[in-house]
């Protein structure tokens, strides 16, 4: 990193995207992964580790454990937890660009799946194996109506 970013505005960042506050004890999902990413983008900028958990009240062991998971994931191309850490901070964290491009995919089908959870909640469970159902059907309409549209346009242009 060629710009050393402040611990406090690490947290900022952080907490901003995920409207909490990272110094709260707890064991939520959304919290920890917070806070792993601010002790990850915290250590690159070559903070101490007891500094970076006085900032949050943690000590410098557990810092070093957030670092270590954060830095398995970006090892392994986590496709939740690198998309954030480029979103906030700019870096680039994947090893390949196909890793990227499928993450951001995932990325996208998360926003779709966010806006059609309060309409699949409305489904009794009872009838969740018709409706899934009737989806395919329509999905394969499309499909077929999609390729008829082509085989259409080839024939005219014969």
């Amino acid at each position: 990193m060629n710009k050393q970013l402040k611990r406090e505005d690490i947290r900022a960042t952080v907490e901003d995207y995920y409207g909490i506050d990272i110094s709260k004890v707890t064991r939520k999902r959304e919290y920890i992964d917070a806070k792993r990413i601010y002790c990850y983008v915290s250590r690159l900028n070559r903070h101490t580790l007891e500094s970076t958990g006085e900032l949050i009240g943690v000590g410098h062991d557990t810092v070093l454990h957030h670092e270590r998971v954060a830095r398995a994931w970006v090892k392994n191309n986590d496709g939740s937890f690198n998309p954030k850490v480029d979103l906030l901070f700019g870096l680039s964290t994947y090893k390949s660009k196909e890793a990227l491009e499928l993450a951001k995919q995932s990325e996208d089908f998360k926003e779709l799946f966010k806006e059609y959870l309060p309409t699949l909640k409305q489904i009794p469970s009872n009838k969740s194996k018709d409706v899934l159902e009737r989806l395919k059907m329509i999905i394969q309409g499309y499909e077929w109506k999609s390729k008829g549209e082509d085989e259409t346009k080839v024939r005219l242009d014969r």
